[in-house]
C-alpha cells in the first residue's frame, strides 16, 4: 500500500485528482446556470447539479487518470517488479483500488467544502460527501478493473463507456434491472438523494439509501477481487 501512495504523490495523481473533483463542481455550477438558466442558485439545485455531473459525466471526467494508473506498470514493464515483492493479482487489484480511494476521498472532501461552505450547510456535509464518494468508489473499482484486464489505454477507455451506455440501456427495461446503471440519473438511487434535497425524505432514509449504496459497491468490489484472479494470466501477459 505504502508503494501505491507513494507512486501517486510522485505521479501527481493526487493533485490531479483534485483538481478534476474541483472541475466536477465548477461544471456543476455552469450546467445550472449556462444550460438550465437559473437565476438563483440554492443549495438544492447546486447539489443536485454537481451530482449529476459526477453520474452523467464522472465516467468521462475520472476514467481516463483510474485506467492510467495501471496502463502505466503494463507500459513500463512494471508487473515482473511487483511479482518480485510477492504480490499476487489480487492484492495488487487490491493495493490500486485502495490509492485511487486515497485520492477519491480527498477530492470528494474539498468538492463538498465547495459545495456546502457558501451556503452554510455544514450540516449537511458528511451526507454529501457520502453520495459523491460513494460514486467515486464505484468507478475506482470498475475502471481499476477494466484498467488490469486491457493493457490498452484507449480500448480500456472505451470499453467503460460502452458498458456505461448499455449498462443503462439494460436498467431502462425494468427496475429490476436497474443495478447495471446503479448510480444514473434515471434510476432510484439518484431520485431519492434528490427527494432528500427537497426535503421530501427523512434523515434515516437517506442514511439507508447510503447504506444501500456502499453495500453495492462491496459487492462490486467482491466480484471484481474474484475475476482478477480467474484472469491473474492476463495481468501477467499483459504486464511483459
Amino acid at each position: 500500500m505504502k508503494i501505491e501512495l507513494k507512486r501517486g504523490i510522485r505521479n501527481k495523481f493526487f493533485l490531479i485528482m483534485l483538481f478534476l473533483n474541483v472541475l466536477s463542481v465548477f461544471l456543476g455550477y455552469v450546467l445550472l446556470v449556462v444550460l438550465d438558466e437559473v437565476t438563483k442558485v440554492t443549495f438544492q439545485n447546486f447539489v443536485e447539479s454537481v451530482y449529476t455531473v459526477y453520474t452523467q459525466l464522472g465516467i468521462f471526467i475520472f476514467s481516463p487518470i483510474i485506467i492510467k494508473q495501471i496502463y502505466t506498470d503494463y507500459k513500463e514493464k512494471n508487473i515482473m517488479f511487483y511479482k518480485a515483492l510477492n504480490y499476487n493479482t489480487s492484492r495488487y487489484y487490491i493495493s490500486k483500488v485502495f490509492m485511487v480511494i486515497m485520492g477519491t476521498i480527498m477530492g470528494s472532501i474539498i468538492a463538498t467544502l465547495l459545495i456546502c461552505v457558501p451556503f452554510g450547510k455544514f450540516n449537511l456535509f458528511f451526507i454529501v460527501f457520502l453520495k459523491i464518494e460513494a460514486v467515486m468508489i464505484f468507478y475506482s473499482i470498475l475502471m481499476t478493473f477494466l484498467g488490469f484486464i486491457f493493457s490498452n489505454f484507449i480500448v480500456a477507455f472505451c470499453v467503460s463507456i460502452a458498458a456505461w451506455i448499455i449498462g443503462m440501456q439494460i436498467s431502462a427495461i425494468s427496475k429490476n434491472l436497474r443495478f447495471f446503471a446503479y448510480y444514473d440519473a434515471i434510476n432510484l438511487d439518484y431520485q431519492e438523494f434528490i427527494k432528500f434535497l427537497k426535503n421530501k425524505l427523512a434523515f434515516q432514509s437517506i442514511f439507508i439509501n447510503i447504506g444501500e449504496n456502499y453495500l453495492f459497491n462491496i459487492i462490486i468490489l467482491i466480484i471484481c477481487i474474484a475475476l482478477v484472479n480467474i484472469l491473474k494470466r492476463k495481468w501477467i501477459s499483459n504486464g511483459v
